[in-house]
């Protein structure tokens, strides 16, 4: 049987129709996409394929299943684009070199808000073909939602309590969450009282609480850019977190054998890393920002943004937004996310020449 590995994807809203996307697997990455909520395009080619297919449209010269994978390439590129593809295939090429014989994995982990706008498409796409009784339709449907659930759930337990393959338990705290939002929000046609208290009483169980993953983990958001440029977008819609400023400190950037290097890179690393000025800083930036990690676990909070500014955004910055998520990493119950604006755009220009 083949082996898997598994790159988990996870999707928060964080603004109207913007989504900040999360990879964690045999490689990492982050990024922010938007999602028109109306895709015209995409949905009329794939109305004009099923006509074709139901003999209500002449064929055309490209074959209906060629043109349907062209369409689904166009909408991967258009949720898995930039960073979060190249952490796809950086994974795949990982998995690979470590075992020519394992495959890898993608588990997405979407937000209900993102659900529901898939399931409304879906649904607004079926009423063009049959008379669709909605209200009745979502009535019945949850309630195979319900049974997919225990389905996976039987299949993690089997595969992981019993076979001791640890990595399928990994998916048990998502299933969880699926079911615990099932239970506050969707009421079925008729009562099963043993069933739901059934599901209660697994999202009570100490045993697999244990289990629990970066599934509610805290997001912690770090950024470098150039204050030249101005201040990084906050896209969780919470006005923004910390910004600090890293202009006091020595500036590798003077010096020339320094210019075409950034805060990645070890010369300038190991240059900072024997200013003492550079570790107090470092040292207050923990004390401050560890505080806050402590206060929002404790109260649910799901969003943290810290951004370091220099002048250009290159190396300074960059080394104390590196430095805060290598520490930040060592700690349970936080996904962290680096993000370093200037390099971005630098690494685009590069691309274009």
């Amino acid at each position: 049987m083949l082996e898997y590995e598994e790159l988990r994807i996870r999707v928060r809203q964080v603004g109207p129709g913007r989504y900040l996307v999360l990879a964690n697997g045999p490689a990492a990455a982050a990024d922010v996409i938007t999602v028109d909520p109306d895709l015209a395009t995409h949905r009329d080619q794939l109305n004009n394929l099923i006509q074709i297919e139901l003999g209500h449209e002449p064929m055309g010269a490209e074959h209906v299943t060629t043109s349907l994978r062209d369409l689904g390439r166009q909408v991967y590129d258009l949720l898995l684009s930039g960073p979060i593809a190249d952490c796809v295939e950086e994974s795949q090429r990982r998995v690979r070199r470590q075992d020519q014989e394992r495959g890898l994995r993608l588990r997405f982990d979407l937000p209900p808000e993102l659900r529901k706008q898939l399931l409304d498409h879906y649904l607004d796409s079926l009423a063009r073909f049959i008379k669709l009784d909605r209200e009745a339709f979502l009535r019945h449907y949850y309630a195979y939602a319900y049974i997919r659930i225990l389905q996976a759930l039987g299949a993690y337990g089997f595969r992981g309590f019993y076979e001791r393959k640890a990595h399928f338990l990994q998916s048990v705290p998502y299933a969880l969450k699926n079911l615990r939002w099932l239970l506050q929000h969707v009421r079925l046609p008729i009562p099963l009282p043993a069933l739901m208290d059934a599901f209660k009483g697994m999202l009570a169980s100490e045993k697999l609480q244990s289990l629990a993953t970066d599934a509610d983990n805290l997001v912690v958001r770090i950024f470098s850019f150039s204050f030249h440029q101005g201040f990084p977008k906050d896209e969780s819609g919470n006005g923004g977190g910390f910004v600090f400023d890293g202009r006091s400190l020595p500036n590798p950037g003077r010096e020339e054998r320094f210019k075409t290097l950034t805060g990645k890179d070890a010369p300038v690393i190991d240059y900072l890393n024997q200013e003492d000025s550079v570790h107090q800083f470092l040292a207050s930036v923990l004390t401050l920002v560890d505080s806050s990690i402590s206060n929002y676990q404790q109260r649910g909070f799901k969003n943290l943004m810290v951004s370091f500014g220099c002048t250009g955004g290159q190396h300074r910055s960059v080394f104390l937004a590196e430095q805060l998520a290598k520490r930040l990493r060592t700690r349970d119950g936080l996904e962290v996310a680096v993000r370093h604006l200037e390099l971005e755009k630098l690494g685009k220009r590069k691309a274009l020449q």
